[in-house]
């Protein structure tokens, strides 16, 4: 469950950054 869940974590900041590097293009 915690190996998982720290995945899931990783993978969801990736995703912030990538939407927050989008946001900051405009």
């Amino acid at each position: 469950m915690i190996e998982s869940c720290g995945i899931f974590f990783l993978n969801f900041v990736k995703i912030i950054k990538t939407i927050l590097s989008k946001f900051r293009k405009f």
